[in-house]
Parts: structure tokens; C-alpha cells; sequence
């Protein structure tokens, strides 16, 4: 799956939506379904990950366009946003090993699960990688903790996913009991 999401951000680069699509279902689904992806997540595979090469550089076309109209450099305005779009790689990885997002073979309640460890996962990327926790600044360590926790909350094994989210939790809690302090 690595090499296919590699292939799709390469084969993505500098085209539109259809037209990356087109070339990458052509090419990178019929992979993954060889493999016994589910066809429906091996298309979502391939789309999400063509269309993520619009932010990652070094063509990253959506960046081109956000730097004309901001009027910022290029490559730092390709660099940010490629850094905030990284939890978003982890999506196409979700549809493939959690079929229950595809409304796919689960009830409503493995569904709702399932999309709450994603979106404790997304959250927990999106800190780290940003840098900012509820309107605040995190240290250097609590951002790398995140990382860890959103790791953990990525990984199948229900232990990973609980140390995942019990680290997760310490982090807001301390972060909500000094902006408690501090006011």
C-alpha cells in the first residue's frame, strides 16, 4: 500500500481531480484489489491520495494558487501546507483496514466507534503537527506526545489504540488545568 500511495502522489502531481483519478483507477486500484482490498476502499485509496498530491510539493498546484492569492512565497506556503495536510495521508490507510467507515460489514455502533478513534487519531496529528492545542501553544514535548497518542490511536491492537487515547486525554487535561491557572 505504501508503494501504491507513492505511485498515486506521483502520477497525482499537476493534474486536476478527474484526470488524476482517471490515470491512478486505472493503475493503482486494480493493484490494491489484486492484494483483497475491498474495491470501494482501494477507489478511495487511490482518489484521496491523487488528490492529496495537490498540496504536496513540489508541484502542489492548490499551494501555487494559495501563495498567489496570499501573496507569500511558493515553497514555505507549499512546505505549510503539505506539514498541515499530513494527518490527512492517514485517511486513505483508514478506508482500507476499517471497512466499518465504508459502512461496510459493521453496525452503527463499530461505525461510530471507528469514526471516533479516527477523529481522536486526526486530532491528535493535527496538534502535534501544528503545534497548538485549543487555542495554545504546546511545548515541544506535548507535541511530540501527540504524535505518539495519534501513532497509537492509528494502530489496530485495541491496547495501542487505549494507550493511544489515555495519553491523548493527559495531554488535554493538563492543557485545560493551566489555562485554568493561568486565568
Amino acid at each position: 500500500m505504501l508503494l501504491a500511495a507513492a505511485a498515486c502522489l506521483v502520477f497525482g502531481l499537476g493534474m486536476p481531480t478527474p484526470a488524476a483519478y482517471s490515470l491512478v483507477a486505472v493503475l493503482g486500484a486494480p493493484a490494491l484489489v489484486q492484494f483483497g482490498v475491498d474495491i470501494l476502499a482501494a477507489h478511495l485509496f487511490v482518489f484521496f491520495l491523487a488528490n492529496l498530491s495537490a498540496v504536496t510539493p513540489p508541484v502542489a498546484l492548490a499551494s501555487l494558487v494559495a501563495a498567489k492569492l496570499a501573496d507569500a512565497g511558493y515553497m514555505r506556503t507549499a512546505i505549510l501546507s503539505a506539514r498541515l495536510a499530513l494527518p490527512a495521508f492517514i485517511m486513505p490507510f483508514y478506508f482500507v483496514f476499517y471497512p466499518q467507515l465504508l459502512l461496510q460489514g459493521s453496525s452503527l455502533v463499530g461505525t461510530l466507534t471507528v469514526i471516533a478513534w479516527m477523529m481522536a487519531c486526526l486530532v491528535a496529528f493535527n496538534a502535534g503537527f501544528c503545534g497548538a492545542l485549543f487555542r495554545k501553544r504546546v511545548s515541544g514535548l506535548q507535541r511530540a506526545l501527540l504524535i505518539v497518542a495519534a501513532i497509537g490511536l492509528a494502530l489496530p491492537p485495541p491496547l495501542a489504540k487505549l494507550a493511544g487515547a489515555c495519553l491523548l486525554t493527559a495531554i488535554i487535561l493538563q492543557d485545560l488545568a493551566s489555562s485554568q491557572t493561568q486565568s
